[in-house]
């Protein structure tokens, strides 16, 4: 069977993901992520950036970090500023963990400071927000998520911290009170360029299972890592423990991206990263999840070697596969490569759409999510140019 661009309706798959909205404000090291915070239906977005310092006459001014949250206008279509922060440059990512059903956000920071924004809800209209904890300072990368089946949703974070040494930390929410247990299990990680980190039901035993890349010190010096955990619960006082159960090929600086590829209900896992030190060296690898652990690197998929890269999957077609965007790094410079899933089984088959029609990015964020509700994923664009500028623009699915 021929394999190339295909078209829908009269819309070619290079058109499918169109620019939305290309003012929003950007920076190096940037992230982005999307929820329904003020519960209108209609997805919004945070953004979090460093703004490099800029000289004044002869006066350097001081790199800008920033979070700011934008609502999406249904009105008017576009996303308007509801309010920012002083503070940003690493990561972010969105929870409840109050359990008050309103969407809250944690933002890591450049400056070492980890902020929860607490979502309270509408008062006179408007969405307030209270800062409320603090945790998670300056790690590289998080993931929010149930860990030890408490309904509280705890925070797992790895990388530098405020410390010296790579660390990891998982923040236990007990009834909205955080605790970070010690001896958790999983292998502390650092980079100079970014850390990479995975939670997800591996084995389907119903407790989250863990993927982490980066940097660790060895007699060798720092070498890269990409390792899966398995978590489990050690009574009688449910104490979350990971267990290391097999390495991937070691990479830092790049994503993890857990997705069911073949559809035989076991999550699998696609990484991407540099393999000679946390800025050098493209890699892609995609592994088949066979159960029990037992992961096998899948060949000639289709997809491209990236580095200080990032990745997001999402159905953008319907046709009920998930296919994969990501960005960064390639040997032919800042790549954003869309594919899609064509493949049957176990048998990936991507297929790269119009090449160049969204530019690539270093040291930013891919994700998709859904901003105008009309159940076709749109896609958030992070990052450095290769120009040198930056950038952050919302592309729409345009599928009819």
């Amino acid at each position: 069977m021929a394999l190339g661009f295909q078209t829908l309706a009269g819309i070619a798959w290079g058109q499918i993901l169109v620019p939305f909205q290309s003012n929003l404000p950007a920076g190096i090291y940037s992230d982005g992520a999307w929820a329904d915070f003020n519960q209108d239906g209609y997805q919004d977005l945070a953004l979090s950036y460093i703004q490099p310092g800029r000289m004044v006459g002869r006066r350097m001014n001081p790199d800008t970090t920033r979070t700011e949250l934008y609502r999406y206008n249904p009105s008017l279509n576009r996303f308007d500023l509801h309010v920012g922060w002083n503070l940003g440059g690493l990561r972010l990512g969105w929870g409840d963990l109050d359990k008050n059903g309103w969407p809250d956000l944690l933002v890591t920071s450049a400056n070492q400071v980890g902020t929860w924004f607490m979502n309270q809800g509408t008062a006179a209209g408007s969405i307030q927000y209270n800062t409320a904890v603090y945790l998670c300072r300056g790690y590289q990368d998080f993931r929010i998520a149930d860990l030890n089946q408490s309904g509280w949703q705890d925070v797992v974070a790895i990388g530098t911290g405020d410390l010296p040494n790579a660390v990891v930390s998982m923040h236990q929410n007990d009834y909205f009170h955080y605790t970070e247990p010690m001896n958790l299990g999983l292998t502390p990680v650092t980079s100079s360029g970014r850390t990479a980190l995975a939670v997800g039901d591996l084995d389907n035993d119903g407790l989250p299972d863990v993927v982490e890349s980066g940097e660790t010190s060895s007699p060798m010096g720092t070498q890269p890592l990409t390792r899966v955990c398995r978590g489990a619960l050690t009574l009688p006082y449910n104490q979350l423990h990971y267990t290391a159960k097999a390495d991937l090929a070691p990479v830092t600086s790049g994503s993890i991206t857990l997705f069911d590829y073949d559809g035989d209900g076991d999550l699998d896992i696609l990484v991407t990263g540099c393999t000679l030190g946390s800025t050098n060296g493209w890699s892609v690898g995609l592994y088949r999840n066979d159960g029990n652990f037992v992961f096998v690197a899948v060949g000639n998929t289709g997809l491209d070697a990236f580095g200080r890269s990032t990745a997001d999957f999402a159905d953008i077609n319907l046709d009920g596969k998930p296919d994969l965007v990501l960005s960064g790094n390639t040997a032919s410079g800042l790549k954003t490569r869309v594919y899609l899933n064509q493949g049957a089984g176990a048998n990936p088959v991507f297929v790269e759409t119009s090449p160049g029609s969204i530019p690539g990015v270093d040291w930013g964020t891919v994700r998709f999510g859904d901003f105008n509700h009309d159940a076709r994923p749109d896609l958030l664009v992070t990052g450095s140019l290769a120009s040198g500028l930056n950038t952050a623009t919302v592309y729409r699915n345009a599928l009819p």
